[in-house]
């Protein structure tokens, strides 16, 4: 489908410039002092799989594993197995820079700024504000409850479009000009990180940065934007950050690579080559370094060396990649798995299974289970069994840990579920009634009497369903999960009338 008209409902609004002052000098000056030499634990060999057989102008790894890539005349996207022509590339131009706000994707290419929302293709309402600016790069911010930000960096400096507001952006002794920026994790958020050469840069710290200076923008608990300096020995010509809170910089020059971490201290490493690029995922642990031929993963502190690759054109938000110069391909670290049960979060009153899902079958080395790290059976058809009589009441983790044979990395499938708590009639279900029931059922009510606890035994099916189902409380809102499972945990007990018949103390209802 080709559209070239729709609306992305954002209206922009130009604002006043925003000067940020420098309120904090991060306490990590130098990088020099800390050299880490790289050194490959093991071999990687990626699971590969052929997008498109052929090859390829530019390609991106899109959020849900899908793939928008140009191939001469056109840009194809391709979702799933379904793969279909969504534009022209002579409509786009040659793409300088993209990035995903809000769930859509959005393009500046030479001929202007562009969405991908689904399958439709249109002309963004934001070219109105970001055509003619000379784009150099573009990087959107999660925002908890609210829409994302936009961070443009041009030519001319940096702007944020922030609620349909677009505002310049200067600090106080920087000349802003076509700056590198990324984005990485906060403590309370994700922050913007700002490389500027020193040449750019005329406050009193620049003596202490001879080649560059970061700064890191980020809102504070008053929605204010502040600033931050990192005074570093180089000017990073690339950044990228992982979820684990790592933000990656180039340093062209010497092709090493700085890490700097939540607690803001730099950490330099030398790989056995001259790195010359660097790409990282934003949701997983994943992080990539290329040069010379040669490519290196990262993940949880571990480096190895990737065979079989000889490009990487785009990492998706999960950790696979892109890559491949005669044919686009997408290769993954791992195999992905999943577990068959109870959702994440889920309370479980009775003895559970769960069952462990592979993407792949073959070339299983092994596959070992554990409840917060104690170890547990895994049968023969990979299904373990979770008895809450066994656990104590409140939060666990059950995980999985999957290792092949074919030079993948090993594979964890993880979910959280909570314990019910031991339930009596006395101090708990009956605490339940009078919250939620005793308006219509109690006994001279109009609904069916429920203030005995034979009354709820008699038809504890019945209102187990329209408890689950939101049917009952009638016109209220709907009991939570946790009270839903005290309710269960009552029952599959044998319905104690107090806390000795339970077999010991329990918490309320209310808790």
């Amino acid at each position: 489908m080709r559209s070239h008209g729709k609306s992305t409902g954002q209206v922009v609004t130009r604002a006043a410039i925003a000067s940020l002052a420098l309120i904090t000098a991060l306490s990590a000056c130098k990088t020099e002092s800390a050299v880490t030499d790289v050194a490959a634990v093991g071999e990687l060999r990626p699971a590969r799989s052929v997008v498109f057989d052929g090859a390829v102008d530019f390609a991106l790894a899109l959020p849900n594993e899908r793939v928008l890539y140009a191939n001469g005349e056109d840009l194809v996207l391709v979702d799933g197995m379904d793969r279909r022509v969504v534009s022209s590339t002579s409509l786009l131009g040659d793409l300088i820079t993209w990035t995903v706000i809000d769930d859509v994707a959005l393009l500046a290419g030479r001929n202007g700024t562009f969405a991908l929302r689904g399958s439709d293709f249109f002309r963004s309402e934001l070219a109105s504000a970001i055509d003619g600016m000379n784009v150099t790069s573009l990087v959107s911010v999660p925002r908890r409850g609210a829409r994302d930000d936009l961070y443009i960096a041009h030519q001319g400096g940096l702007a944020l479009l922030r609620d349909g507001r677009l505002q310049d952006i200067s600090l106080e002794g920087v000349t802003l000009s076509a700056p590198v920026i990324g984005s990485a994790p906060f403590f309370s958020g994700r922050s913007l990180w700002v490389s500027v050469p020193a040449a750019m840069t005329t406050d009193e710290m620049s003596e202490e940065s001879p080649a560059g200076a970061l700064y890191e923008l980020a809102f504070d608990d008053d929605d204010a934007l502040t600033a931050s300096k990192l005074a570093i020995d180089f000017a990073p010509s690339q950044m990228a950050a992982d979820a684990s809170g790592v933000l990656w910089l180039l340093d062209e020059e010497s092709g090493e690579v700085v890490a700097i971490e939540l607690s803001r201290t730099p950490t330099r490493y030398r790989f056995p080559f001259m790195v010359d690029s660097l790409q990282a995922s934003s949701a997983g642990p994943d992080s990539w370094f290329g040069g010379e031929g040669r490519l290196f993963h990262h993940a949880a502190g571990v480096f190895n060396e990737v065979e079989g690759v000889d490009r990487i054109r785009a990492v998706g938000a999960d950790g696979t990649i892109l890559s491949g110069s005669g044919s686009l391909e997408r290769r993954a670290a791992r195999h992905p798995a999943t577990w068959n049960g109870p959702s994440t979060g889920s309370v479980l009153v009775r003895t559970t299974s769960y069952e462990i899902v592979l993407t792949q079958m073959s070339a299983v080395e092994s596959i070992t289970a554990n409840i917060d790290g104690e170890e547990i059976d895994v049968t023969s058809d990979r299904s373990v069994s979770v008895d809450p009589a066994t656990l104590e009441s409140g939060a666990h983790a059950l995980e999985a840990v999957i290792r092949y044979t074919d030079g993948t990395l090993p594979t964890t499938a993880r979910v959280v579920f909570e314990i019910g708590v031991r339930a009596n009639w006395n101090d708990d279900v009956n605490q339940v009634y009078l919250d939620h029931c005793s308006d219509c059922h109690h006994a001279t009510g109009g609904g069916r009497r429920l203030d005995r606890a034979e009354d709820w035994i008699n038809d504890f099916d019945q209102i187990l369903i329209n408890v689950k189902e939101a049917r009952m409380p009638l016109g209220r809102d709907a009991l939570d999960s946790k009270t839903i499972a005290l309710i269960e945990a009552w029952g599959a007990a044998d319905f104690p009338a107090d806390a000795a018949a339970a077999g010991g103390s329990t918490e309320s209802a209310e808790e």
